[in-house]
């Protein structure tokens, strides 16, 4: 930050220069703000990797042979495991066997309950796709109507 105002009072720089030294160290600053404040605090709401942190504090362990994906986007709670789960469509949970665990969302575990589904969860947590970060979840006011819950639950 010291080098950048020293550049932007600096007058014996020539002005294009000193617009590509000034742009350069805003840039820099950005980045640096971003990865340090923004990007950590964001991460919170990425349900896949929490439920991963959650699973490990609380000591849970499922075999990866009797866990499914009901969805498919929790990209970060397979890597965060180090495993890639199989993926199972909500037309093939079979009924009555519970020692499948499964990740669903809100939405997939209504869909299965109209189904006639029982959904047992055995750990949740809020979830917001941040690769399509939007207005309306930046905005700590309406930030809620955007989220949606990951869990892992017992389908039967």
């Amino acid at each position: 930050m010291g080098a950048l105002v020293y550049l932007l009072l600096k007058k014996q720089t020539d002005r294009a220069l000193k617009f590509v030294y000034i742009t350069a160290g805003l840039s820099i600053v950005f980045n640096f703000m971003a990865n340090y404040s923004f990007f950590p605090n964001i991460y919170k709401y990425q349900g896949g990797n929490e439920l991963v942190k959650l699973m490990k504090e609380k000591d849970m362990q499922i075999p990866k042979e009797n866990l499914r994906l009901l969805y498919t986007n929790a990209h970060t709670f397979d890597y965060y495991l180090g495993y890639n789960h199989a993926i199972t469509d909500t037309a093939k949970v079979p009924r009555g066997d519970t020692s499948i665990t499964y990740l669903v969302t809100s939405p997939i575990a209504k869909k299965l309950r109209e189904k006639g589904y029982t959904i047992d969860p055995v750990l949740s947590h809020v979830d917001y796709n941040v690769n399509a970060i939007k207005f309306r979840f930046l905005n700590p006011k309406t930030r809620n109507t955007k989220l949606d819950t990951l869990m892992l639950a017992k389908v039967y």
